[in-house]
């Protein structure tokens, strides 16, 4: 080929390719627009759906307690952590719409299985964003509006890990059983299991055994205790695992029951003896029981039937026999307080203080006579104050009735005990068997209120709870983690180990063999001894950040967050549950698990230099006092969990003790 047919051959080639690129370039521009736009609706699609996962985790700590009103609570919470605290690419949150727990998204479409109901009813944040608006990424039309879904499910924990080494037991028993007690020989007249029948204005539970009175066979017993055993197991008997017996010391009762007898008869004149005491009893108008009371300071009156030889009821202040004069009062702690004669019985006027958490007060009496004969051979003077030094005709009978203030050390969780013939209480002083009464078989009712369940704070106002850690040698501390070798960095870590509640099975008779089975644990190991300050060095470390902190780096936010709780504030923590009685001190090494709950810390406190708080109140911060060194007070919440742990099968319940977990299911 010559080269001019060449030169013309190349030449209409180049023009063909130019042609063709021509042709080729719009539809070249439109194929990168779309690879582009697809690019950017993936990116705007991808980082939606992360919006929409972060808003539904986050506002999951709208499900707080009290529940009602959580819809705008969570609706707030989704704005704030899918829109301004995660803005979209581009900056294009304006344009990033939100509806919560709606079948429909907001610009319409194909409605799903989203139940239109709050969350604290559906046990659900549902989250449905749409992006709108959105133009392709060179200005020129409109991309399709975008769609992401994301949901979370609250559930119970089915297992644990990293909670607080303190273990929490129910305060309400399985069983109760009563015990009438000789208090002389130690020996058991009787005893009854109480059943639970309803509650009192209070809140607490009463036990009793109204639908089957015991028959209680007084005899001779003159001085008789109502013990009263409480049961985290089926068996009621002291000295057992789960097992709390509570009495006034000594194998004495709370309660008291005088056992009086109108045998023996008092001489007068020259060879006269001392008067005998029969029925005594007690009255209170401002003491909840006169027997049995908790709470403040209140008074009793004492009456009392006393014989000085012209019978119990009659007249003994004069002239009975002629010229013999009686007087009588009461003795407490070594302070009297007198009596007088009226209407058969002598009585004191209501002044005898029972002093709160005093525990046993025993009662006496104090009598004197003025005579012409004489007493015990000793000549009674017959003129001046009849308890005159220079009267020998005088003298005590000591114990003839008791009272009880009960408080957490002496009576736990009780808060009345009574005892009823014929359903009505004080039948705290019962005729003996003697010459003139042949029957003393009574059909005694005993009456508790018992403090009953742990409940999550209602209120800002509600009273605090403390975890009594501190100061007993089986405070409620756990050891937990195997791997951590002391319980200040048990506290401040949290237990690494997976609990999960027991269902009946028997716990490992010792630490090692609990800690070598698979885990999660359904049992956890019992830490004996004082902690004060590895408690309060942990706190320190775990909330503030250092075991000797000088500032309040992590402030008590209770009362700001009341409800809507922060996730990242150190001070919520995980607890462990336990069965009543697990740390009466019975020498248990391991406990059944009973399921979790969540605390809200709001006070600590160490002891010596560089331990103390730095937020407490007396550093100027705002915690509350926790009434002791090493004591943790604050209240149990309803909080929901959105990292780690296992869920159960079983829906949240916002009105129970329990960790909640919320699970992104969608």
């Amino acid at each position: 080929m010559n080269e001019r047919v060449v030169h013309r051959v190349v030449h209409e080639e180049r023009g063909a390719v130019a042609l063709t690129i021509a042709l080729a370039f719009p539809f070249f521009v439109a194929f990168m627009a779309i690879v582009l736009t697809a690019g950017d609706w993936w990116v705007h699609k991808r980082h939606l759906q992360t919006q929409a996962d972060a808003a539904a985790l986050a506002s999951a700590q709208g499900f707080g307690f009290p529940c009602s009103g959580a819809q705008t609570r969570v609706e707030n919470l989704v704005a704030d952590w899918g829109g301004v605290k995660n803005v979209q690419v581009e900056n294009t949150q304006g344009n990033v719409h939100f509806v919560v727990n709606k079948p429909g998204y907001y610009a319409g479409g194909t409605a799903d299985d989203t139940p239109n109901q709050d969350p604290c009813v559906s046990k659900m944040v549902d989250v449905k964003a749409t992006e709108t608006g959105l133009k392709g990424p060179i200005g020129v039309g409109l991309i399709p509006n975008i769609n992401a879904h994301a949901r979370v499910e609250f559930f119970q924990a089915l297992a644990l890990n990293g909670m607080l080494p303190v273990a929490v037991p129910e305060p309400a028993p399985k069983h109760v059983r009563a015990y009438f007690v000789d208090e002389t020989t130690g020996t058991t007249i009787a005893e009854r299991e109480l059943s639970k029948n309803g509650k009192d204005a209070n809140g607490n539970a009463i036990w009793d055994n109204t639908a089957l009175p015991l028959n209680v066979n007084v005899g001779t017993h003159d001085r008789i205790g109502v013990r009263v055993a409480l049961s985290g197991q089926t068996s009621t008997t002291c000295g057992q695992p789960l097992v709390d017996c509570y009495d006034s010391g000594s194998a004495n009762g709370l309660a008291y029951v005088r056992g009086w007898t109108n045998n023996g008869t008092v001489q007068v004149g020259n060879s006269g003896t001392a008067p005998l005491a029969r029925s005594v009893t007690l009255s209170s108008s401002t003491c909840p029981d006169p027997y049995f009371s908790t709470g403040a300071t209140c008074n009793v009156a004492v009456r009392a039937d006393v014989d000085f030889g012209t019978g119990a009821t009659n007249d003994p202040t004069a002239n009975a026999p002629t010229g013999r004069k009686a007087a009588l009062r009461a003795v407490v702690n070594g302070t009297n307080y007198n009596m007088s004669w009226s209407g058969g019985h002598w009585t004191s006027t209501e002044s005898i203080p029972v002093t709160a958490g005093g525990g046993p007060t025993d009662i006496g009496l104090q009598w004197a006579v003025q005579a012409p004969g004489s007493i015990g051979g000793a000549a009674c003077a017959t003129t001046g104050q009849p308890f005159a030094n220079g009267n020998p005709c005088k003298g005590t009978i000591s114990n003839v009735q008791r009272t009880f203030a009960g408080g957490d050390s002496r009576s736990g969780p009780i808060k009345l005990v009574q005892v009823l013939q014929g359903g009505v209480a004080g039948a705290n002083s019962l005729h003996e068997c003697d010459s003139g009464n042949t029957s003393c078989t009574y059909p005694l009712v005993v009456k508790l209120a018992i403090q009953g369940t742990l409940e999550n704070a209602r209120s800002v106002n509600d009273p605090l709870v403390t975890l009594r850690t501190g100061d007993s040698n089986q405070p409620g501390t756990i050891d937990c983690d195997p791997a951590i070798s002391n319980l200040k960095d048990e506290v401040a870590k949290g237990c690494g180990p997976q609990y999960t509640p027991n269902n009946g099975t028997a716990c490992p008779s010792s630490q090692s063999a609990l800690w070598s089975s698979p885990q999660p644990w359904n049992c956890v190991a019992v830490t004996n001894g004082t902690a004060t300050n590895q408690i309060a060095t942990g706190l320190n470390d775990r909330i503030l950040g250092a075991d000797k902190p000088t500032s309040c780096t992590s402030p008590n936010l209770y009362v700001q967050d009341f409800g809507n709780w922060d996730p990242s504030d150190p001070r919520i923590v995980q607890l462990l549950l336990a069965p009543f009685g697990s740390f009466s001190g019975t020498g248990n090494t391991t406990v059944p698990v009973t399921g979790f709950a969540t605390f809200y810390i709001t006070g600590w406190e160490g002891q010596g230099a560089g331990f103390s708080n730095p937020c407490a109140k007396s550093n100027g911060g705002t915690d509350d006092d926790p009434g002791g060194k090493g004591n943790i007070v604050g209240h149990f919440i309803t909080y929901v969990q959105t990292q780690g742990g296992t869920p159960s099968p079983n829906a949240c319940d916002e009105n129970a003790i329990t960790t909640c977990l919320g699970v992104l299911t969608r």
